[in-house]
């Protein structure tokens, strides 16, 4: 609303063309119009706006590791394992000659004679004897060929026996046959024929009792 004169009475005010309906009309709408164009703006900021669940920050936070915690007590001691299968001990004993050996001759180490003592080996410990083995190396007569255990100078019944020695050289005997420590062990060969020029030798298997 606008005053023509302002010196006038307010009888004599004169109002614009404008009526006061038209005028609140009016100002009614100018307001709507300037809500709605603030709302307007408003939803245009908030179209703008991105949602918070779909905003990355620009640096992640590190996480830090935390103190080391104390150890703990000390576990209980745990039962005694099952005793293992003890292992047999396998001992091999060695006997021959390094010269041409008759018949009747006691083998010793490196050394063959018809002297018993001369040719015998000391036991260390007590033993058993599982096997005996008898070669004359090379084919020979057509004749058996024995060799006999003796232990301290005596005759045993642990022998073993070269059948024909024009078709093998050697033999073995699988026995169960005891020594005892500090015995004096020697072997007896005999055939019937010459002397076997190659030599003779004898082994045994024997294990720790």
């Amino acid at each position: 609303m606008s005053l023509k004169n302002c010196n006038s009475s307010p009888d004599e005010y004169i109002y614009n063309s404008e009526s006061s309906s038209e005028l609140s009309s009016k100002s009614s709408s100018e307001s709507s119009s300037e809500s709605y164009n603030k709302n307007k703006k408003n939803q245009t900021k908030y179209k703008k706006c991105k949602p918070l669940h779909e905003e990355k920050s620009d640096h992640s936070e590190s996480c830090q590791q935390g103190e080391k915690g104390e150890n703990g007590e000390k576990g209980e001691k745990g039962e005694h394992g099952e005793k293992g299968d003890e292992n047999e001990t396998s001992y091999l004993i060695t006997l021959s000659s390094q010269e041409s050996v008759n018949s009747n001759d006691y083998i010793g180490t490196c050394s063959s004679s018809n002297n018993i003592l001369r040719n015998t080996i000391v036991i260390p410990i007590n033993m058993i004897i599982k096997k005996m083995t008898f070669s004359i190396r090379t084919l020979a007569d057509n004749v058996p060929y024995i060799a006999t255990l003796y232990i301290n100078g005596s005759s045993t019944s642990l022998s073993t026996i070269i059948p024909n020695g024009s078709l093998s050289y050697s033999s073995s005997s699988s026995v169960s046959f005891q020594v005892n420590q500090e015995d004096l062990l020697t072997v007896f060969v005999n055939w019937t024929g010459g002397a076997l020029s190659n030599c003779v030798t004898i082994s045994f298997i024997a294990e720790k009792i």
